[in-house]
Parts: structure tokens; C-alpha cells; sequence
């Protein structure tokens, strides 16, 4: 949740469809890991990867709410705090060898790296068609 309320994302148009789509990911990625064990090099590989195009693309404005210079500065210096903290988590969850519970946050990871480019997708969409 830090990471997604930091980086933004994808938000739909109304509260219902939010709603719908929230619960729809939160039960697929559960599926998913229930399913699924990544290894652990591999689930650190995707959260790096993860991390560094978040930190690229992020944060993620809306066509509602726009982000200025000093926002955007802040919400990436939170992020960055944010991914140290994951970071540090995924190095205990490895000395513990929790490997499924990296499994979880790589793939949570990618989920919301998905929904930041769809985020920004969706943003040059609506921009584009209001200029039109």
C-alpha cells in the first residue's frame, strides 16, 4: 500500500469499478500465491527490476489530480524511504528463508508496477483527448 500510495497508478472512474478492480487484484494475487512459489533469486530480480522502472515512471498523476515539481519530489523521496524498508524486509525474509513471502512481494511488486503504467497510459490517453 505505501508503495502504491507513493508511486500511483491506475484509478478508475468511479467508486464501483475501483472497488470491483481492488478486490479482483487482491484476490488474483493471492491465487497467485497460493499457486506459485517464485525463487528467490528471481523474486529479488523483480522487485530490483520493479523497484528502478517505479522509480523512473513515478509518481503518477491523473487527469483529476495533477502533481507539481516540490509533490513529485516529495512522493519519490517517500518512495525511495519505502523501498529502503522493503528492502530490509526482503533481506530478513531471506535469512529467515520465508522464500514464499518474497514470492509475495515480488509479485505485488509487479502488480503495482502494471498499475502505474497503466496509470500513465490512461493519463496521455485523457490529456490527449482533451486537447482534441
Amino acid at each position: 500500500m505505501p508503495v502504491r500510495t507513493y508511486a500511483g497508478g491506475l484509478h478508475m472512474t468511479n467508486f464501483w469499478s475501483c472497488f470491483l478492480l481492488s478486490c479482483l487484484i487482491q484476490v488474483g494475487v493471492l491465487m497467485l500465491f497460493e499457486m506459485v512459489c517464485i525463487p528467490l533469486v528471481v523474486s529479488w530480480l523483480l522487485i530490483a527490476i520493479s523497484m528502478i522502472m517505479l522509480l523512473v515512471i513515478a509518481p503518477v498523476p491523473t487527469i483529476n489530480r495533477q502533481i507539481d515539481d516540490l509533490e513529485s519530489r516529495y512522493m519519490s523521496k517517500k518512495l525511495k524511504l519505502v523501498f529502503i524498508l522493503i528492502i530490509l524486509l526482503n533481506m530478513i525474509l531471506t535469512y529467515l528463508s520465508y522464500v514464499n513471502y518474497l514470492s509475495l512481494i515480488a509479485i505485488t511488486m509487479i502488480v503495482v508496477l502494471f498499475s502505474a503504467i497503466a496509470g500513465k497510459i490512461k493519463y496521455y490517453y485523457e490529456l490527449s483527448k482533451n486537447k482534441i
